[in-house]
């Protein structure tokens, strides 16, 4: 970090004590070193009255130009921070409301998974089939976003989370194909299917507690 930057971080941390500094440098110590440096020939003047006005300007020109440095420093800085703070939102937000949609399609996949084996019929299992792939898509599209960012953001815990929970889901979906070509006969694959159901629903509230606990730790 240059000299500069290590100014302007501290006007950034204490922007009060930097106010100070300043009213007590233009109303305290520009007048003294003025008052000074007109009392001392050290160029050849006309009179105490043109050094003290050379002065003056001369040093206020100094002074204002480095206030306004700084002044447009801190103010692009704090824009580069905004910008950064609008899409951490704006990502988290998309992280939330996608894995929101994974959270919906899966408990309709599981409620009519558990429904079918009560009674099974052609429109259960096509909702079945369609909320699976529905699952699926989201699925992606959350990994996908994860991915984008989980080298700016802290989501590694997320994306890990999201893939196991796909990989619960497929396993399910194999096991209930397979329920269903033995007819539901097999009562050993049908207490298996309610357990994984069961273990999906709970993955389900780790992911989204998860999503939570990233969002407080990137964002506050």
């Amino acid at each position: 970090m240059c000299f500069t930057d290590k100014i302007v971080d501290k006007i950034r941390k204490h922007p009060k004590r930097v106010i100070i500094i300043v009213i007590v440098t233009i109303l305290v110590l520009i007048p003294l070193m003025v008052y000074v440096l007109s009392e001392v020939s050290v160029l050849p003047v006309c009179g105490n009255n043109d050094w003290a006005g050379f002065w003056s300007g001369y040093l206020g020109s100094i002074l204002g130009g480095l206030i306004t440095l700084f002044v447009m420093k801190y103010t692009l800085i704090n824009e580069k921070e905004a910008r950064k703070r609008e899409e951490k939102i704006n990502f988290f937000n998309q992280i939330i409301s996608v894995s929101s949609g994974l959270s919906q399609a899966v408990g309709n996949l599981c409620r009519y998974v558990t429904r079918s084996q009560v009674s099974i019929n052609n429109d259960i299992l096509d909702r079945i089939f369609e909320t699976n792939n529905e699952a699926a898509k989201y699925s992606i599209e959350l990994e996908a976003l994860l991915e984008t960012r989980k080298d700016s953001y802290n989501v590694d815990e997320i994306l890990a989370n999201v893939a196991h929970f796909t990989d619960m889901i497929n396993n399910m979906m194999d096991v209930y194909e397979k329920v269903i070509h033995l007819h539901f006969t097999d009562e050993q694959l049908c207490t298996q299917l309610t357990i994984m159901q069961d273990e999906i629903l709970a993955e389900d509230m780790k992911v989204r507690e998860c999503i939570k606990t990233s969002v407080r730790g990137n964002l506050f």
